[in-house]
């Protein structure tokens, strides 16, 4: 049984919270982040490949409930074509062992891999999203430090002066900020969705106004 009340969490807290864990911890403190030896040599926990878990549960990883293992769908496991997929699902798997620690301690109390799964079936979707999207803050601000994104745009201000130079549409900020995410989105091995929801997040878009 999974059965808990999510809190509410501001993200300037959980950036926080992801800052404070990248100080304590050697493979957070390099880019692209090394998740894998971040959760395998820092935390002491096992990554578990699992099939069918996207399939049958609809969530591509999960936690152990004695936070020692990560399952994850074994599809992206070793599969390049879903390597930053994968990377930020793991991330997002830190994110829960940081800020859900409580949860895994007083409110999941299945035994079986196959109780989680008919359990996050039947679970409240408004709790499951909270929970969700407050990991993947954590996740975006871990793999996407504020600091190396700011240095990064800062750096290359005279490329995105070349996109308004060069483009006409009216839609200049979004086509500079989507360009510049497709290009650096590799320094940080996320997707380019990533770095330009944490230009939207992080408050950077002024950078991109001409």
């Amino acid at each position: 049984m999974i059965n808990f009340t999510p809190k509410k969490i501001s993200w300037l807290n959980i950036w926080q919270q992801a800052e404070e864990f990248r100080e304590k911890h050697k493979f957070a403190n390099q880019l692209p982040v090394n998740v894998e030896a971040l959760i395998e040599f820092n935390l002491g926990m096992d990554i578990v490949p699992m099939s069918g878990l996207k399939a049958e549960a609809e969530v591509e990883a999960f936690l152990s409930k004695d936070l020692k293992t990560i399952y994850i769908d074994s599809q992206g496991f070793d599969n390049p074509n879903y390597r930053a997929r994968h990377r930020f699902t793991l991330a997002e798997e830190i994110g829960h062992y940081v800020l859900h620690k409580e949860i895994y301690t007083n409110g999941v109390k299945y035994e079986t891999e196959e109780e989680f799964i008919n359990d996050i079936r039947n679970m409240d979707e408004t709790d499951l999203d909270w929970v969700e999207k407050q990991a993947r803050q954590f996740a975006g601000r871990l793999l996407v430090p504020l600091k190396n994104l700011e240095d990064l745009i800062v750096k290359n201000q005279d490329l995105i002066d070349l996109v308004y130079k060069k483009y006409d549409g009216d839609d200049k900020e979004e086509f500079a900020i989507e360009g510049f995410s497709k290009k650096f989105c590799d320094e940080f091995g996320v997707s380019h969705y990533v770095v330009k929801y944490r230009i939207s997040y992080e408050g950077l878009n002024h950078y991109f106004q001409r």
